[in-house]
């Protein structure tokens, strides 16, 4: 049988920043009643109660509290560390046979052990590659003879350094680009290895999105086991 329970949960689940925002107890649950209270009644096919729909954003929310504070460890976090590089570019080709033979020649003129960066990323039909910005015209005419689909320059990127154990935590990716989605800021690309996680961002974003994510850790360092 349908209630409004059920209902409630299903709406709260279909909007993920309304169930972020409960989690973190910011809600007038009578405002946010007033707003499912239409949909709740054409699901039900009658006239409902707003107080049923406060009781069932009010149990709800408790239960989505409880499985934000038991879902990923703090250990995880504990021992997180963050990171920030500016003079960032990318350029995306079109997959070829012949790109690879291309993108070899990229790894001669980066200094890696200088700390320059270079991450090539190869997806189904796309290849993305993310790299120090002062050497921009030099991997465009390396690439010169691949279809060229976009350019991107003045990014940043933001490297954070977790245990390997990250890897078996259900949500924890989610849980950083959530954050970064109440601040409004965009992730260009993500890259990832066994025990570090790289976001690329626009440049000027990039203070904002070391001070969030500094946020985010400091929260749930703090908080008790």
């Amino acid at each position: 049988m349908v209630t409004v329970a059920h209902i409630v949960a299903k709406l709260i689940r279909e909007e993920p920043i309304i169930e972020d925002a409960l989690a973190k107890d910011l809600f007038n649950y009578s405002k946010l009643a007033a707003y499912f209270h239409p949909k709740v009644e054409k699901e039900m096919g009658k006239q409902v109660k707003l107080s049923a729909i406060v009781m069932a954003i009010a149990r709800g929310s408790e239960k989505i509290r409880n499985e934000y504070e038991g879902r990923i460890s703090r250990k995880t976090f504990a021992q997180a560390e963050l990171s920030v590089r500016s003079g960032i570019a990318e350029i995306t080709i079109q997959k070829s046979p012949s790109c690879f033979e291309e993108l070899t020649k990229l790894y001669r003129i980066v200094d890696l052990s200088g700390g320059d960066v270079l991450n090539i990323n190869i997806g189904g039909s796309e290849v993305s590659v993310i790299f120090t910005e002062r050497y921009f015209d030099e991997f465009k005419k390396a690439l010169s003879d691949e279809k060229i689909k976009m350019e991107l320059r003045s990014l940043s990127e933001i490297a954070i350094r977790f245990p390997k154990d990250y890897l078996y935590e259900p949500g924890f990716i989610y849980t950083i680009t959530r954050h970064f989605a109440w601040y409004g800021i965009n992730i260009v690309e993500m890259v990832s290895t066994l025990s570090e996680l790289i976001l690329v961002i626009k440049g000027e974003d990039a203070t904002l999105a070391y001070s969030a994510l500094q946020e985010l850790f400091t929260q749930k360092k703090g908080k008790k086991e």
